[in-house]
């Protein structure tokens, strides 16, 4: 009973000490009594399975009851833990990771990122703390410093890091081996030979790797199923996925699919009451047949940057427009059309890593939660665009219905009245969801929304906009970042991620760039005419109904969304979580219960079972029958549990004649050895 104290004393500080470690140097600023209550309740429990068996004072069966009980909510909640672990780092794209590794290395991370290191931190200690109540302390502890030297190897990125790491790989898997190997000299010299080789291969790649783009980490699988998952159960996890600059749902890459978008702060504006702005995050000229990239001079170009006046100290002057950040951190410069400078009043001024209006413009270091800065707003010098060819860039292959539409719409001597036809085109033909139909009839996003489908939401209507502008000869683009009105009895108005929206610009002589709004549910034309909504019912689905209300404020009319479709807004869904436990509670009684899922003859499931017999044997005290001798073994087992004696002379029989034949194995004789196992070690 000592040893497990001591053990359970010692995992305890395993995974409290490193955790509390992380949350000091990453800074999450929240979850410190879930990242403490964590560890302490599944190692509570794990104690209490093994005090039930060392206990000797309860009935076998209410013995087995009570571990089996404690087995399994111990394993709920790894298994919880696992699941945040692996939601997290699916539903957190690349680019977020790169630009919070900028600020760890600068130590200025925090938000729900470092929660999120800091919870695999937490995870892993309990993970590992729990292995040392039942297989030791050196090589649990060995597999948690291994494993959390990965984890800080990826934030930081530094050759002695890397050099550490490789180490303790080695080490843990070491100390597995010879364990593994006892008693067999030459497998265990040969595992040894093969872990050196290992070590210096591992280190050798470790040591000289270069992380492109600021990382190591490639880009997590974009799983759409996934986000729609998650985001029935918690409309409001933090997602980074969706907002524009990081990932690629509502811009860039590919705009297939369907978005998931939550209600999370991103910005605070402050600008003229009832006004509405266009805060551009990103610029795209080239189209793929997927989605959207920048032209590879253009880009180039941008690499230059602004002259440091751009970003500057002091006071806008013209028509400013106040912006506070309320995500934990952001690596673009949210910034409209005329933007003409950005002014800090204090702290930090950020370095640009690339800008220009072509492209939208990056900070080298991201800017972090609560930075509030000033858009100067300015009539620009209207200046043609250079390498215009890019805005005239079309996919090859275009459908000849797409060709007649766009001669049906098109006046080359009118581009502004094109422009208008096409916005009333769409307006009058196409429907607004975010929950368009998955099916495909080609595999052009585009011509799949124009000439197929008819439903989409933004990005799809920005893309055919900009795609049928450019086959009437008129120079356009696609711009990707939020749409933002400010209430018209406020000057200010918080930016979510259902903010996040998609548009189109085209080039107009004498004028400049000028915003062309193609989504029906976001044109000015719409605002201020309440039967629009009526009509056009865009409340058919619940994530349509949150975006709109959230984006529209006090232009649509609060009554507009039914009892029902409030009742379907729940925020928390807790009904969705009843298959998932009940998943997880099966997967705990497999596991509890491996031995009779083992695949194979009942010869082969007696030996899975031996195994484990062995194994419990050693942490008695017993040696491997590889050196001991089957015949002493099992001698040795009955000495340690004398209760068992009246069983041993038949599974010694069964045992010996399942390694060396004899007679031929029946299931009769696999549940006798089941019920034995049970019976000495349950």
């Amino acid at each position: 009973m000592n040893r497990v104290l001591a053990r359970y004393g010692i995992g305890l500080g395993t995974a409290l000490i490193p955790t509390m470690a992380s949350y000091i140097l990453l800074r999450p600023g929240a979850g410190l009594g879930y990242l403490i209550g964590y560890p302490i309740l599944v190692l509570s429990l794990l104690l209490s399975r093994e005090v039930f068996y060392l206990s000797g004072k309860l009935a076998a069966k209410t013995v087995r009851s009570l571990a089996t009980l404690t087995a399994v909510s111990a394993i709920l909640l790894q298994a919880a833990g696992a699941a945040v672990i692996v939601v997290s780092l699916n539903l957190t794209p690349a680019s977020a990771y790169i630009a919070w590794f900028r600020l760890a290395q600068e130590s200025t991370a925090t938000g729900v990122l470092s929660y999120m290191f800091t919870v695999k931190i937490c995870f892993f200690g309990t993970l590992f703390a729990g292995a040392m109540l039942r297989h030791g302390i050196i090589r649990s502890l060995l597999g948690f410093l291994a494993m959390a030297s990965i984890i800080f190897y990826a934030i930081y990125q530094t050759e002695a890091l890397g050099i550490i790491t490789a180490a303790l790989i080695v080490s843990a898997i070491l100390a597995v081996s010879i364990q593994q190997f006892a008693g067999k000299r030459g497998r265990k010299a040969a595992a040894i030979i093969q872990l050196l080789i290992v070590a210096a291969g591992l280190t050798l790649l470790l040591s000289r790797i270069e992380a492109k783009n600021n990382s190591i980490l490639l880009d997590p699988i974009d799983d759409q199923a996934l986000h729609q998952v998650v985001v029935a159960v918690y409309p409001d996890f933090p997602f980074l996925y969706n907002i524009p600059g990081y990932g690629h749902q509502l811009g860039t890459k590919d705009i297939t699919g369907q978005p998931s978008l939550t209600a999370r702060p991103v910005f605070r504006i402050k600008g003229e009451p009832g006004e509405t702005i266009y805060l551009r995050t990103a610029v795209y000229d080239y189209y793929t047949g997927k989605g959207w990239a920048f032209n590879e001079t253009r880009l180039n170009e941008a690499w230059g940057g602004f002259d440091s006046d751009f970003l500057a100290r002091g006071d806008a002057i013209n028509n400013p427009l106040e912006i506070e950040v309320l995500i934990d951190f952001f690596s673009g410069i949210p910034h409209t059309i005329d933007t003409s400078g950005i002014f800090f009043d204090g702290g930090r001024l950020p370095d640009l890593q690339y800008g220009s209006y072509d492209t939208g413009f990056v900070f080298d270091i991201p800017v972090v939660k609560g930075t509030e800065f000033v858009l100067d707003r300015g009539a620009q010098e209207v200046l043609p665009p250079t390498h215009t060819e890019s805005y005239m860039q079309l996919p090859t292959d275009i459908p000849a219905d797409a060709v007649e539409l766009a001669r049906l719409l098109g006046d080359p001597a009118k581009p502004v009245e094109t422009a208008a036809k096409i916005k009333e085109y769409l307006t009058a033909n196409y429907y607004y969801t975010l929950e368009p139909d998955r099916q495909k009839s080609w595999d052009d996003p585009a011509w799949d929304f124009l000439l197929t489908k008819g439903e989409g939401y933004c990005v799809h209507f920005a893309t055919s906009f900009v795609l049928l502008a450019r086959m009437n000869n008129i120079p356009a683009r696609y711009v990707s970042g939020f749409l933002v009105h400010i209430p018209y009895d406020d000057t200010s108005s918080d930016v979510t991620g259902y903010s996040s929206h998609a548009w189109a610009e085209i080039w107009v002589p004498e004028k400049g760039w000028v915003v062309q709004e193609a989504t029906p549910p976001m044109s000015p034309d719409f605002f201020t005419d309440p039967s629009y909504y009526e009509f056009y019912n865009p409340f058919e689905n619940r994530y349509t109904a949150r975006q709109l209300e959230l984006i529209m404020g006090d232009r649509i009319d609060a009554e507009a969304l039914t009892a029902e479709e409030k009742t379907r807004n729940i925020d928390f869904r807790p009904f969705a979580l009843i298959p998932v436990f009940g998943l997880l509670a099966f997967i705990g009684y497999i596991y509890l219960n491996r031995s009779l899922f083992a695949p194979g003859s009942p010869l082969r499931k007696i030996r899975v079972i031996s195994r484990m017999m062995i194994r419990h044997g050693i942490k008695l005290g017993i040696n491997d029958p590889d050196s001991a001798g089957w015949i002493r073994w099992i001698t040795q087992l009955g000495d340690r549990r004398p209760g068992a004696r009246r069983y041993l002379g038949r599974c010694a029989s069964i045992l010996l004649a399942s390694y060396f034949g004899g007679h031929r194995i029946t299931r009769r004789d696999l549940r006798f050895i089941r019920g034995t196992y049970r019976a000495i070690f349950r």
